[in-house]
């Protein structure tokens, strides 16, 4: 399970998004990953626990304070293999 929580809506004039996230332990995308349509580039910062950023047919693991900017187009998801909530920050432009 995760939760989601819009801090900043998508803005269409500026064309950002600014999103908090927890995953819980064990927590797996379905197979149909996300794809965002309004933006083109996301950033991924963990605050918090480990994450698995997967982008197509590439995995990158995440742990607490690291961070990733990928082509948010492209189909994606995420994998908490930890032990303790992932706690991340999206900013999609």
């Amino acid at each position: 399970m995760f939760s989601l929580y819009d801090l900043f809506p998508f803005s269409p004039l500026e064309g950002t998004q600014i999103m908090y996230g927890i995953f819980k332990p064990g927590y797996h995308y379905q197979e149909d990953m996300f794809v965002h349509e309004r933006s083109k580039k996301e950033y991924c910062i963990l605050f918090q626990g480990e994450l698995d950023v997967v982008i197509g047919e590439d995995i990158c693991s995440l742990t607490a304070g690291s961070a990733i900017a990928f082509d948010c187009t492209k189909e994606h998801g995420y994998i908490n293999k930890g032990d303790e909530d992932a706690v991340v920050c999206f900013v999609l432009i």
